[in-house]
């Protein structure tokens, strides 16, 4: 769904909805900024229940750029839709200069994902954790990174998760957990002790 944010032509908003900590935040505004078309315009959830209207027609006179208006950490529960139905969705054709993505951690009701493009991100799960551990070890400059170690790594983290050292099992906390392990050499002289055990639990 992002690849048409920095061409004209249909553009209708772009729904994100995941757990926490899986990147909509940083995937929306960094892929935005990789263009050199693209203004990104960052604006508060509760915009989102205020007229648009004045906005899209200051926007829309400036036909030489794109720009994006980002509405993050949407609780799409609690938040009144009646501008949103109204400006996007209804009466008010975004102009082909204007791109809206609203991302929540929550889903978008039904009306709402009818109005836009939904998108999901994929869950974190063992095997994205893994492979982030796996790439995380090659970067420390690991040409082969055995099994092992990688599960000794991972479990660690869902471990720290479990003692509520974490708040969220994501990529956001394992990143953090990462460096922690990186800047600790108990922490990895233990976790290569373990691996070499002929049981990993």
């Amino acid at each position: 769904p992002y690849t048409t944010l920095s061409r004209s032509g249909e553009n209708l908003p772009l729904l994100i909805s995941s757990l926490p900590g899986l990147g909509k935040t940083h995937f929306s505004i960094s892929y935005t900024l990789s263009f050199e078309n693209l203004t990104l315009i960052l604006c508060e959830p509760h915009d989102l229940e205020k007229p648009l209207v004045e906005i899209i027609e200051i926007l829309s006179r400036r036909s030489n750029r794109r720009f994006v208006l980002f509405f993050d950490d949407v609780d799409t529960r609690k938040i009144d839709w009646y501008y949103f139905r109204t400006n996007v969705g209804g009466s008010c054709v975004l102009p082909d200069n204007i791109t809206v993505i609203i991302a929540s951690n929550y889903e978008f009701p039904a009306n709402i994902l009818s109005r836009g493009r939904g998108f999901t991100f994929p869950f974190f799960d063992e095997i994205t954790c893994q492979e982030m551990v796996h790439d995380f070890l090659i970067s420390m400059g690991m040409k082969s990174p055995k099994k092992e170690l990688v599960s000794v790594i991972a479990a660690d983290y869902v471990e720290e998760f479990g003692q509520h050292v974490f708040e969220e099992l994501s990529p956001r906390t394992l990143v953090r957990y990462l460096e922690r392990y990186h800047n600790d050499p108990v922490k990895r002289r233990k976790a290569l002790d373990l691996a070499r055990q002929d049981v990993i639990a």
